[in-house]
Formats: C-alpha cells, sequence, structure tokens
C-alpha cells in the first residue's frame, strides 16, 4: 500500500482515490477520475481527502532520518531527534520500512502551520525503548516544557511504538486535528497512547484538545490501558482497529463526548474491559465488536441522554452505573447484539435513571441484571416500553404490570419489530448466505413487510476495500385458503468502495400439513476474495407483521 504521506499543504498534491469518487473538502468538490486520480488539492482540502481515505502519492515535505541506522541495537535518539526539530509545517520524518530505531524518548516541536509527524516508507517502521526505563518513547514538546498550550496537528502513519517493557508510555499526546493511520503502541509498562490533560508535570493543559483521527491503530500488550483518553479530549475518530490483552482497559475514554466509533473497531482479553464516560453530545458506538466487558459509567451531564448502537457486538457484561446521578437521565442501547455470556447491567436503581433496549438481540436466557433489590424507581424498558423489574439481585422477573419477554430462542429472533443477525463471512469461498424463516398463519392478510439495512466489512481492522452496504426489502402476503402468496424481494442501493461484491435475493414457501406457510428469505453475498476471520455481514431489519409467529435470521 502506498504511505499515506502529508506534503507541505502550500503545494498541490496528487491524491489517490476510489474511482470517480466524490469528496466535498472545503469548499470544494473534487471528482477522482477511472483511475480515482485527484489533482491539485492543496491546503486543508489535504486533510479532508484523508478523512475520505484518499492517498497522497506526489507528496513533498518527506524528510529523511539521515544518520539513523534503524537496526534495532544503535540509540537513534540524537539523529531522528535532530531531523524532527528541523521540520517545518507539512514535512514529515520518513523512515526506512522494516528499521527498528532505538530511542531514548523523543520530542515533537510545536510547529506553526502543521502538521508535522513521522511516517514508515513503503512498510512499517518500529521506534523502539532499547535501554534503561524512559517515561515515553514521544510526546509532544509542550507536554514535556509545560507550554501549557494545546500542540499544532501531527502525522503517523506506519509506525510501531515499542515500550518493549521499559518505556512507562509510548506516547503523549495533547495535540488537535491529529491523525494516526496504521499505528501501533505495544509493551509501555502502563499506558500505550495517552491523550493527556495535564502536562509532564501535572498543570493543566490550555485550549483543550479536540478532532483526532484514528484509522486501523492498535494498541495491545501494554501494563496499562491500551488507549487512554484522561477527559479533555473531545470529538475524536477511531474507525476500526484492534485494542487487546492489555492490562487495564482496552479503550478508556473519560470524555467521550463528540466521539466517533462508526465500526470496525474490535477489543478482546483487555484485563479491566472498556471505559466510557460522559456519552452524549454527539457521540457514536456503533457496528463495533466488543468481546471483553464494557461500562458506559455515564451520560453527558449536558444532554442528559446517550445512544449506543446500531450494530455493535457484545460479548461480555456491559454495565450501565450512570454516576453521573442526574436525574431524568438515560442511555439507550439500540440495535445491538449481546452473546450468550453478555448481560445489560442496570447498575443505578435510583429515581430518574432509566435504560432503553430498543430492536436489541439477547443470546442469554437472562439479558438483564440489577444491581440492587427490586426498586420501581432503577428501570429498564425494552421494545414498546415493555418494563422489567427483579425481585431477586440479578434474576430477571416479571410483575403482573409488565409485559412479555423478549423472545430469545436462537439469540436473534423475535415476533416483530426490529429483528437480524450478525454473520462472519466466508474465509474459505467467495458466497455467504443469509438466511431467514418464518412461518405464516392460514389467515386473512397474513404476512410481513420487512426493510433491512445490510453492511458487509472487515470487522477487526475496518477495511474499507471490501466495504458493501445495500437496502433489502421484503413483502410477502398469504391468500387465505389456498397455498398461493405474493411475495417480492429486491436490493436496492448497493454500494461498494473496493472490491467486486454484489447481494442478490431470493423468497421461496411450502405450505404444510395445517396450511401455514413456511417462508425462507435468502440473501446471498458474492465477493471476489476470501475473507478474514474477523469480517462480518450485519443485517439490520424492521418488520411489520400479521399472522407471523416467527421470523428468524440466520
Amino acid at each position: 500500500m502506498l504511505a499515506l504521506l502529508v506534503p507541505n499543504l502550500a503545494h498541490a498534491a496528487t491524491m489517490q482515490c476510489a474511482p470517480f469518487q466524490v469528496i466535498e473538502a472545503g469548499a470544494t468538490t473534487y471528482k477522482a477520475d477511472a483511475a480515482g486520480i485527484v489533482t491539485g488539492v492543496s491546503g486543508n482540502d489535504l486533510l479532508d481527502m484523508t478523512r475520505a481515505f484518499c492517498q497522497v502519492v506526489e507528496p513533498s515535505g518527506v524528510i529523511p532520518a539521515l544518520g539513523a541506522k534503524g537496526d534495532g541495537s544503535t540509540d537513534d535518539t540524537v539523529a531522528l531527534q535532530g531531523v524532527l526539530n528541523s521540520l517545518t509545517g507539512g514535512q514529515v520524518l520518513g523512515l526506512r520500512a522494516g528499521g527498528v530505531y532505538c530511542v531514548s524518548g523523543l520530542s515533537l516541536p510545536n510547529q506553526n502551520p502543521g502538521p508535522i509527524g513521522i511516517v514508515a516508507l513503503g512498510g512499517t517502521s518500529t521506534i523502539r525503548a532499547c535501554t534503561g526505563t524512559p517515561a515515553y518513547l514521544i510526546a509532544n514538546a509542550n507536554w514535556i516544557t509545560n507550554t501549557g498550550f494545546a500542540a499544532y496537528p501531527s502525522f503517523f502513519e506506519n509506525i510501531v511504538f515499542d515500550g518493549n517493557n521499559k518505556a512507562a508510555v509510548d506516547q503523549y499526546d495533547v495535540s488537535f486535528h491529529s491523525k494516526f493511520i496504521n499505528v501501533r503502541w505495544t509493551g509501555a509498562t502502563a499506558q500505550g497512547h495517552y491523550l493527556a490533560s495535564t502536562t509532564q508535570n501535572g498543570t493543566a493543559i490550555a485550549n483543550g484538545t479536540q478532532d483526532n483521527y484514528y484509522l486501523n491503530a492498535e494498541a495491545d500488550h501494554n501494563g496499562g490501558d491500551g488507549f487512554y483518553n484522561a477527559g479533555l479530549h473531545t470529538d475524536g475518530k477511531i474507525i476500526g482497529g484492534l485494542f487487546h490483552d492489555n492490562g487495564g482497559y482496552g479503550l478508556d475514554l473519560t470524555q467521550t463526548a463528540g466521539w466517533q466509533l462508526p465500526g470496525g473497531a474490535h477489543t478482546y482479553s483487555n484485563t479491566a474491559g472498556n471505559f466510557f464516560a460522559q456519552l452524549g453530545f454527539n457521540s457514536t458506538i456503533a457496528h463495533n465488536i466488543f468481546e471483553d466487558a464494557v461500562n458506559f459509567n455515564s451520560v453527558n451531564t449536558t444532554t442528559k441522554q446517550a445512544i449506543v448502537g446500531p450494530g455493535n457486538t457484545f460479548q461480555s457484561l456491559v454495565t450501565v452505573p450512570f454516576t453521573s446521578n442526574q436525574l431524568y437521565e438515560s442511555l439507550t442501547s439500540l440495535g445491538n447484539t449481546y452473546g450468550a455470556s453478555a448481560q445489560l447491567y442496570q447498575a443505578f436503581n435510583g429515581y430518574g435513571h432509566i435504560l432503553f433496549s430498543e430492536g436489541d438481540r439477547f443470546a442469554n436466557a437472562q439479558p438483564f441484571k440489577w444491581a440492587n433489590a427490586d426498586y420501581s424507581n432503577g428501570q429498564i424498558v425494552a421494545l414498546n416500553s415493555q418494563h422489567y423489574t427483579n425481585a431477586t439481585t440479578g434474576v430477571l422477573s416479571i410483575d403482573a404490570l409488565d409485559g412479555p419477554q423478549i423472545p430469545v430462542a436462537n439469540g436473534f429472533s423475535q415476533t416483530g419489530g426490529r429483528i437480524g443477525t450478525i454473520k462472519s463471512l466466508s474465509t474459505s469461498g467467495t458466497t455467504t448466505t443469509l438466511t431467514g424463516t418464518a412461518r405464516v398463519a392460514n389467515m386473512e392478510n397474513a404476512g410481513f413487510g420487512m426493510t433491512c439495512t445490510l453492511d458487509a466489512y472487515e470487522a477487526g481492522q475496518g477495511n474499507v476495500d471490501e466495504a458493501y452496504a445495500a437496502d433489502i426489502k421484503i413483502n410477502y402476503l398469504r391468500v387465505v385458503n389456498t397455498t398461493t402468496s405474493v411475495k417480492a424481494a429486491e436490493v436496492l442501493n448497493p454500494y461498494s468502495t473496493g472490491s467486486a461484491i454484489s447481494a442478490a435475493i431470493a423468497i421461496t414457501d411450502t405450505t404444510n400439513a395445517s396450511g401455514d406457510n413456511t417462508v425462507t428469505a435468502t440473501i446471498t453475498l458474492t465477493h471476489a476474495i476470501a475473507w478474514t476471520a474477523t469480517s462480518r455481514a450485519v443485517l439490520d431489519c424492521r418488520s411489520r407483521n400479521h399472522g407471523v409467529e416467527s421470523f428468524t435470521w440466520q
């Protein structure tokens, strides 16, 4: 893959995008040609283009690491720091692919205008702590020297920061509008990536920090948190990425206001799980996979409400403690999937703290958990305003005023409303099928109308090259006392950002001895290549039913 280099913003650059891709950048609309090429991009438009996954193919401002050996044993601190100190806005330090650069700590100078940063040319380079116990591998100069002001933008691509069980922190960052593409933080004795709220001596950072952008980042095998936002940074974006095997949290966002996790992030095997506080205020957490525990600690004190979803998969306990303790606050779990070991935990049974579950799918026969004894003020409202309380700690029960439980057979089925499934894509072939079945009674006007969204992506890596999306519509109507039916199914608005992917749908039915019809809808995804084990197809449907005894997607 071509390195996503940052040219001097004052010079026009040529960028590689998807064929015929249209990108809104600032006040300008760019359209790529048949080969995906866009020319004449400059200024802040370059940064907007990278957000649209375009790559600079004719960069300027790449300064080689002259004097640095990158052999995994020579101390390259002085050589690398010398180049960093010489950078001006739009320039980056270029490292050799495959190089391992030993350092005792690097400082990224403040530069206005920015960005400045470090990239690997044509592959991945490692910056490693080889001797001593440095406090960090790299940090913004203002964090080190206590200038007390958030740094100007920085840029990193294809870099591994390896604390090597010597450095306390891989990277202290107090910048804004910075970008981190294919960056990994590993081996720190404390945090991997640390969005600090104070300087090295504890003085509060002035001005706030915001709008950092992370694509396919990875934080793993750190002694503390893999990715830690100490509370000052807002409005960041994390697309894809792996966060795993850390001694603290995988993702620890003590300030989640404005943060976007729109898909593809995957967490697992973190000792403390994951932590999100102050949710709401335009935050998005959707289409991600959390194999370890998640604590949605608090809701933003301004909005007093937050939505998590749709499309997340949770495999462990999801706790909602409402620690900000605001009257009439709420959190909604919308269209998420909870595995067999997952429960949605209302951990604050106090007046005016409501946990909503809308369109969620549960494999656990006891999907909800309460912190204390049965308090009517501690509510979970699930689907169609169904209210659940408990008589015994942690055990789901229903009193006389409650509606029916959510059907949990097969984990994803229910008789109406919202249904769907998440399925791994084929790793051995080039087709993947999603099959829905329904039993429609032999009665007047029995049938259903269903609208769905279908998304396919590399869940572990956020690989947009293989992304696919489409709308699915299915309609089925029985003609009473006959085996005749009126049925239609179609794929609408297909969109693919990479290799050829297509979807087709077919609908069939059979009549049993009692006259009921079994309806089968089959969606076939055809993809040019076999997918990886972390890929997913996500189907999210809304249905209006009459005389339909069940509908299940698998």
